[in-house]
Parts: C-alpha cells; sequence; structure tokens
C-alpha cells in the first residue's frame, strides 16, 4: 500500500506559536483502529509527540489525511450496545438537568457531531424532538428512529447544517481532538449558534493519561492532547467560556473531561489571554511526562523479557482497537501470541492489518489453552480483564501499565 498523504505541523494547535519542542519520536509507528486482514506492507509513518513552549499544549507533529485514517477500509472501529453507553447516557441526562433543566423538561433539537452511531444518542432520544448525527463513517445500531437523522461526512464541510437548523444543544464526544485546527472547528461552532445553545465537548484528559501511564493512547488519530487549563484557553479563545467542567477518572485513554460551554457576548482580545500563566506550569507537566515514560518504558521492557523467557507462549486478553500501539511497544511481541482471546463474536477468526495475530474465542476450558500466561491487550479495560483472566483460571496475568 501507499503512504498516506500528511503534512507537519509547524505551529502550535492551540496557540499558534512556532515554539515547538520534540519530546518524542516513534519510528515508523502504525496505525491503530486497523481490524482486518493482515497484510505485510500496510504503511507505517513516522510520528513525533511535540509540546508548546509557550502554552504548554502536547500535539502530533505529523497530522494525516483524514480521508485515509475515517475511510471505512482503514477505520474499524465501532461500538456495540452495552451497559457502559447506558451509563454514559445516564450521565448527560443528570448532567443536562444540572445544567439547563428545560433540556430535559421540554423537548428541544440536539445536534451530535461524529456520533459514529445512533448508540448514544438512543439513550436520550425520548427528551429531543429531533437529533441530527454527523459522522464520517456512521452505523445504524438498529431501526433508524424517526426523530434521528444521519449525516455522513466531516461538520467542517457542513456547516449548513448548524445554519439550517436552530439547535438548543450540541453534543461533541471525543472528536475535538481528532482534528487538525480546534481553534477554528470550535470557533465555527461558536459563531453559528445562539448564545442559549448549549454545547458540550468530551475529550481525554492528558493529565489522567499521564498519571495512569497509558502511553499507548498516544496514536495517529489523537492530534492534541488537553489538559483542563489548555482545553479552557482553547474555548476563551474560540468566543466561549465555561458553564461547567466536569473530570472523570474513568473513561478513555485514562480519563476524561466533559466541558459544557456556551457562546461569549464579549470577544475576548488575545493580549487579554492568560498564556503566561497556562505555560508557568509547563516544565512541571514535562516532568510529569518524562516520568511517565521511563515507567512505561521499563514496565513495557519487564514484560517483553518475561514474555521471551515463556516455554509455552501466551495469550493476550482484548482485542482492543490500540493493539498495534501496544504491539509496536513490546517490540512486535503479539505476533508470538496463540492468539488474542475475545467475548466479541464479531471478531473471531479476524486478525489486525497490521499485526499478525489471530483473535480467538474463549475457550471452555482452561486445559484447551496452550499457556496459563495471559497479557491483557485492551488496556482501556484492564480492570475489568485482569479479573476476567483470573476468572479463567489463568494464573499469570501481565498488564502493562499494572493496575493502580
Amino acid at each position: 500500500m501507499e503512504t498516506p498523504e500528511f503534512f507537519d505541523r509547524n505551529h502550535c494547535i492551540l496557540c499558534d506559536s512556532e515554539s515547538l519542542r520534540p519530546i518524542w519520536e516513534l519510528t515508523k509507528f502504525p496505525f491503530t483502529d486497523s481490524l482486518g486482514s493482515y497484510l505485510r506492507d500496510y504503511p507505517t509513518i513516522d510520528q513525533v509527540l511535540l509540546v508548546c513552549n509557550v502554552c504548554g499544549m502536547f500535539q502530533l507533529q505529523r497530522v494525516v489525511s483524514p480521508k485515509f485514517l475515517y475511510d471505512s477500509s482503514n477505520y474499524s472501529y465501532e461500538r456495540v450496545y452495552s451497559s457502559k453507553i447506558q451509563r454514559e447516557g445516564d450521565f448527560y441526562r443528570k448532567l443536562l438537568f444540572e445544567i439547563s433543566p428545560d433540556v430535559v423538561i421540554r423537548p428541544r433539537k440536539v445536534l451530535e457531531i461524529g456520533g459514529g452511531s445512533d448508540l448514544f444518542i438512543n439513550t436520550l432520544i425520548d427528551i429531543f424532538e429531533f437529533a441530527q448525527i454527523i459522522d464520517p463513517a456512521p452505523v445504524i445500531s438498529q431501526k433508524l428512529n424517526p426523530k434521528v437523522e444521519i449525516t455522513r461526512g466531516f461538520m467542517e464541510d457542513n456547516w449548513s447544517l448548524l445554519e439550517n437548523q436552530k439547535f438548543d444543544l450540541v453534543i461533541c464526544r471525543h472528536v475535538i481532538e481528532h482534528v487538525s485546527n480546534p481553534h477554528k472547528f470550535l470557533s465555527e461552532i461558536l459563531k453559528r449558534i445562539t448564545k442559549e445553545t448549549i454545547v458540550i465537548f468530551e475529550t481525554p484528559n492528558f493529565d489522567s493519561l499521564l498519571a495512569k501511564g497509558r502511553l499507548d493512547a498516544i496514536f495517529h488519530q489523537h492530534l492534541s492532547y488537553f489538559q483542563p487549563k489548555t482545553f479552557r484557553y482553547l474555548v476563551e479563545r474560540s468566543g466561549g467560556f465555561v458553564v461547567k467542567e466536569v473530570l472523570l477518572e474513568n473513561g478513555s485513554n485514562g480519563g476524561v473531561m466533559i466541558c459544557v460551554i456556551q457562546k461569549s457576548l464579549q470577544k475576548n482580545s488575545e493580549g487579554s489571554l492568560q498564556i503566561n500563566v497556562m505555560s508557568q506550569n509547563t516544565a512541571k507537566v514535562l516532568e510529569q511526562f518524562s516520568e511517565s515514560l521511563v515507567k512505561f518504558k521499563s514496565n513495557i521492557d519487564a514484560i517483553s523479557e518475561k514474555i521471551d523467557k515463556l516455554k509455552n507462549g501466551f495469550y493476550g486478553l482484548g482485542a482492543g482497537s490500540l493493539v498495534p500501539t501496544l504491539n509496536y511497544h513490546l517490540g512486535g511481541r503479539l505476533s508470538k501470541s496463540y492468539g488474542i482471546i475475545d467475548d466479541d463474536l464479531r471478531k473471531h477468526g479476524k486478525t489486525y492489518k497490521n499485526v499478525e495475530v489471530k483473535i480467538v474465542p474463549p475457550p471452555s476450558k482452561l486445559r484447551e489453552v496452550y499457556s496459563k500466561t495471559c497479557l491483557i491487550t485492551s488496556l482501556e479495560n484492564r480492570k475489568v480483564l485482569v479479573a476476567r483472566a483470573k476468572e479463567m483460571g489463568f494464573t499469570e496475568v501481565l498488564c502493562p501499565p499494572p493496575l493502580d
């Protein structure tokens, strides 16, 4: 396959400064969400994690074309209905009631950007009269609710959706970190809504990622790595103000932040933004990153050494979307496993386009497996999977990073 198109960033994704410092080079870095048939020549791209010396924003240097990243032939991420999605919907229902009871009491119009499917919005659809979803690769989970309309495409190419409908609520979950220009993206949204419109963004919290050692969760699709302070700055610079901020320890990549914002009636001048105040803690965060990286590499090295010494091999547990980056950090050792065990029937017999490992069903009896050593390969769910591995009878469970 040909190398996909990309460009290298030379200005900060947040404050436009040219003072970007490389802090982690990732040579021949693989693409994630690559479930499919193994291809020996599946492309890789060198990647670099940068930090801005002015505002302290963490970001990727290389921006790969979204036409490659989110094409259905390359992008395999798909959610299925679960109790987790219902809990997320219940949390948002409670949040909406806290910030604006009228949103729950009176049916309103909602736009979900990057919904992926109708799963999440279906948990809330009873409180709205109309829901619009836009996503480049949407999946319908069931017969489409007549109150829901889905548009295939990127929000950046469909701003008319905001102009044609007066939405009372815009939900944007785990999208902003994928956008090449988050300032322009948020500015365009705020420019097209009313001052009453509520906008809710949810994104991984880089502080939690560092604290939990989830450095496998730095990958090509996530261009921006926000902390609460940098996201607040983005909101202010884009013409909004923060109504409510919620930090959750559970969630994508170690923990998430949910930011409720509205359009500001007063436009901020660049001179009023407290970049210097933000950057005061940059040295501290860089120190935290360095410590987290040392621990991550040390843990990966220890697990790699154990794998190399195993006489009976090992199994993986959990065919997550970030398996390719974990395999990268493990030096390709997942290809030496007997397979990755997963409960999802749809994945059985498949592999990854860039990891030569088969996904297998759970054994009905432990004596059916070749090894009693298990490596947790879906770190997003590592606590649950560690318990599952022990329940299945594995006597040695390896987990990078170790449980808290």
